[in-house]
């Protein structure tokens, strides 16, 4: 949950800035994110890229940050802790109701 919330509030600003600085990407799809930056460099201006890349790299910087700060007593939950609260969730399903 903590990293969905700060990926989308930094995603959300990161989206303003490129469209702030009118960079356009003509291509339906990208597989990663380092492709999707080679080709924008391949569509726009390079100053004006690279000004974009420098405030979307501070300003996830700065979500990271304060996302660590926000959730810094957030409980992370092991894969095994999760999978054993499972098994046992399964396990009094099975068990008889007692009257």
């Amino acid at each position: 949950m903590p990293i969905f919330t700060t990926n989308a509030i930094a995603g959300a600003i990161n989206g303003i800035i490129v469209t702030a600085f009118g960079l356009v990407v003509n291509v339906t799809g990208m597989a990663t994110p380092w492709a999707g930056l080679i080709v924008v460099f391949g569509m726009n201006p390079m100053m004006k890229v690279l000004i974009a890349v420098i405030l979307i790299l501070v300003n996830s910087t700065i979500w990271a940050y304060i996302g660590a700060y926000v959730f810094r007593n957030f409980k992370i939950h092991t894969v095994a802790e999760i999978r054993a609260d499972d098994e046992l969730a399964e396990k009094h399903e099975k068990e008889p109701a007692k009257a």
